[in-house]
């Protein structure tokens, strides 16, 4: 009895361990580590002098998760990024209206300060076409590399607690 007892607490135990929604992985890589909610997928460019990366992740449909992509982008360019002193800011709202442009949407605010260790950088929100969620984007620069940050969420899901807990995450070396 006590055996049969213990085999079902056991597989009960581990049914309920596997069920839960905190399955979060680090991905490692050489200048930064991140966490996504599941085993993140990456695909590589290179043009010439540039190259670049992007890792993501996209929740099963259906799933406890509240959004709809992760991803880091990082991309090294033929020059230090860093060289545009003041103008960084204006690059990083540049590029991120670019972003906006493409997908239909509309940068929704002027960006606000983040930190990733001891690098600076800047977070926007970016409302999806037709009104249908956001992105939201924080966007570092170290040395040749431009890193962005990216989580899609529905309309409904606004402001949950995976957009924090992925972009907190995000650690420069």
């Amino acid at each position: 009895m006590r055996y049969s007892l213990f085999i079902l607490v056991s597989f009960l135990t581990l049914l309920f361990s596997s069920c839960g929604q905190d399955e979060w992985k680090v991905y490692e890589a050489y200048e930064f580590n991140v966490e996504f909610p599941g085993h993140a997928k990456d695909t590589a460019t290179m043009e010439g002098d540039l190259a670049g990366v992007t890792v993501f992740y996209e929740p099963v449909q259906g799933s406890l998760d509240s959004n709809l992509y992760y991803s880091v982008s990082y991309y090294t360019l033929s020059d230090s990024i860093n060289k545009l002193g003041d103008d960084l800011d204006h690059f990083f709202k540049d590029d991120v209206k670019i972003y906006a442009w493409t997908i239909g949407g509309v940068l929704a605010d002027s960006g606000r300060s983040v930190k990733s260790g001891k690098f600076e950088g800047k977070e926007y929100k970016v409302f999806l076409a037709q009104n249908a969620g956001t992105a939201t984007i924080r966007k570092f620069a170290k040395g040749k590399h431009l890193y962005t940050l990216r989580v899609v969420t529905e309309k409904s899901c606004l402001n949950n607690s995976q957009i924090e807990r992925f972009m907190e995450s995000f650690k420069l070396k």
